[in-house]
């Protein structure tokens, strides 16, 4: 992958409002703003903490359906060669008297975000559009005595639907035979998951322990579906995170101990 320095000078003029050639704004990511981008050289990045896993309650819905998006039409140059190098330069002096930032730093911020998108883009075709789903129904105990209770009546006969309603506590779908619905990998608690992924169609498992308590799952159906948009996009960047923490583990890296002597004490925001 190849980063130009006239690919950095365009997105850099495109921040700007500047398009010499009508070149239409890029879709779908919106214009980035100078500032905000010379800034996050200097300013931390907030990491976000994992999201919280939804309970097994939880039943997904359909996915929304894409809109077709229109093609965009060819943007005229907003302002002129003139105006662009005028602005251009008055940010850069702005940055370098307030925040100590060189043109060569703001420039660098725009190369960088360049390759994660040439990186994501070349991600693209290795990430698979479809992903194994689950359908299936459980039961949730509060002790393991009852849900093997729950299982010896199941073996004798009773009905699946009836015991939910009995016994489940799961008040979101007890009177639905503790239906769950579709739902993909990433989306239960590791436990049941696991249980439920590994089940064949048609069979009961359990007693599976979870922080909810005691789930006794039955798995209706298995099927490969499309991913939405945003969950594909997510596995994307899952992608990519996987492949940064394994250049990590095999690059040579050399930590100095005086690394903390380089931080400031008070930042000089």
């Amino acid at each position: 992958m190849e980063v130009t320095e006239e690919d950095v000078d365009r997105i850099i003029a495109e921040s700007f409002g500047y398009y010499p050639m009508g070149t239409p704004t890029r879709v779908p990511t919106s214009t980035p703003d100078p500032t905000e981008i010379a800034l996050d050289s200097i300013t931390p990045t907030i990491t976000e903490g994992p999201s919280p896993t939804p309970s097994p309650t939880y039943t997904p819905g359909p996915s929304p359906t894409a809109t077709t998006t229109s093609t965009p039409i060819p943007t005229p140059t907003l302002i002129t060669e003139e105006s662009y190098m005028e602005s251009y330069q008055s940010t850069l002096d702005v940055l370098k008297d307030l925040y100590g930032i060189s043109e060569q730093a703001f420039k660098e911020q725009y190369r960088t975000m360049l390759y994660r998108e040439k990186f994501f883009e070349a991600l693209e075709p290795e990430v698979p559009r479809e992903q194994e789903h689950v359908y299936a129904k459980h039961i949730l105990l509060e002790t393991e005595e009852t849900a093997l209770l729950v299982l010896r009546l199941l073996e004798e006969g009773r009905d699946w639907d009836g015991l939910a309603a009995e016994f489940s506590t799961d008040e979101s779908n007890k009177d639905r035979g503790g239906d769950l619905g579709w739902f993909p990998r990433g989306s239960m608690v590791q436990e049941f998951e696991e249980a439920a992924f590994n089940a064949n169609v048609g069979e009961v498992v359990g007693p599976v322990e979870t922080s909810y308590g005691w789930h006794i799952i039955k798995v209706l159906d298995k099927s490969l579906k499309a991913m939405d948009e945003y969950t594909y996009q997510l596995s994307i960047q899952d992608a990519f995170d996987e492949w940064v923490a394994n250049a990590v583990n095999e690059a040579k890296l050399e930590i100095h101990s005086n690394w903390q002597d380089k931080i400031p004490p008070i930042p000089n925001l």
